[in-house]
């Protein structure tokens, strides 16, 4: 029988993003990220500093709200790249206010390792966001799978 823990791995690592941002942990959360969106995003650590200034209030809790969309495969190219990413959105509720967030990780890449870690989080505030669907953030398009580290959205 198969079985899929995308739900497991993306939930515990969203647990672990939450707990980063309650304690103020900026080491915690930086060692989430892949080595490749620490290459690509020089800001990555005021982007830290940034979302830790951004959530108001005490965290009393979040929920997955979509997803989790899995995007797998063993390419035919010759290649032999192997690779697996995970992506979901979620809710975090505040004293003061709550958020929709998205994240992407990669939790396997035979041919680039470096890719392997969170390669994003997309966070915008509710009240800003008046769409009836679920805020996917950066990760909305095919086109902007490459996008990696923290973007905060205002509209």
């Amino acid at each position: 029988m198969f079985f899929d823990d995308s739900a497991k791995i993306i939930d515990k690592s969203f647990y672990q993003i939450v707990e980063s941002i309650r304690n103020q942990d900026k080491e915690a959360l930086k060692d989430m990220f892949s080595e490749k969106a620490w290459k690509e995003n020089d800001d990555i650590s005021n982007d830290i500093d940034y979302l830790f200034d951004f959530i108001h209030g005490e965290i009393e809790s979040w929920e997955r709200t979509g997803g989790p969309g899995v995007f797998d495969g063993n390419n035919d190219d010759g290649s032999g790249r192997i690779w697996k990413e995970i992506r979901a959105t979620y809710d975090i509720k505040t004293s003061e206010q709550e958020y929709h967030v998205s994240i992407q990780i990669i939790t396997k890449h035979s041919r680039i390792p470096s890719l392997v870690g969170l390669s994003s989080i997309c966070i915008i505030n509710v009240n800003d966001w008046d769409e009836d669907y679920n805020y996917w953030g950066c990760l909305g398009l095919p086109e902007d799978f490459e996008i990696r580290g923290i973007v905060v959205d205002k509209r």
